[in-house]
């Protein structure tokens, strides 16, 4: 039995499940993709070290251009930041990647996606990663703004195929 007391001291008892959340609060959940975002940069980080050699040029053994590198890395920290995505959904099975641009002059990232909400229903939900690192997700206080400025009425490259294989292989 749970206890609550009310705020004239009354107390209601409740059999365990009633008003028992089944997963974190909206503010946890911007708090965890918080901190898995900075640890998403870590990693994006981590990786873009590893496309750059120990003297600070790019490895020339292999036969990729300047440009083919950074689209790579910009690649790689689409997907990282689609499976910290993933991971904060409520059913990480049923996420699906339906659109991942990547603009051409910025580099910012705009994801469109779907996945199963707490009443089993499908929710299409957006976010916005900024060229200078800001994150948020539809559901975010300022996102329509970023994703306005960063997103609507751009160009970019639809990368969906590359993002969602690198995803499917990163678990």
């Amino acid at each position: 039995m749970k206890v609550f007391a009310l705020e004239n001291e009354r107390r209601i008892h409740l059999p365990l499940g009633v008003w028992d959340s089944s997963g974190p609060s909206p503010a946890e959940r911007r708090l965890s993709i918080k901190w898995l975002i900075g640890l998403a940069g870590l990693l994006g980080l981590f990786l873009l070290s590893l496309l750059i050699s120990a003297d600070g040029h790019p490895d020339h053994t292999s036969s990729s251009t300047p440009q083919e590198n950074k689209a790579d890395s910009r690649i790689a920290g689409a997907a990282t930041i689609a499976r910290i995505l993933k991971k904060s959904m409520r059913d990480p099975d049923s996420f699906k990647l339906e659109s991942v641009l990547i603009m051409d002059t910025t580099g910012s990232v705009c994801y469109k996606y779907r996945a199963r909400n707490g009443f089993n229903g499908l929710n299409v939900e957006q976010a916005v990663l900024s060229s200078k690192g800001k994150f948020k997700t539809s559901d975010m206080d300022g996102f329509t703004s970023l994703w306005n400025r960063e997103c609507a009425h751009k160009t970019g490259s639809e990368e969906v195929q590359n993002v969602s294989f690198l995803l499917d292989h990163l678990d």
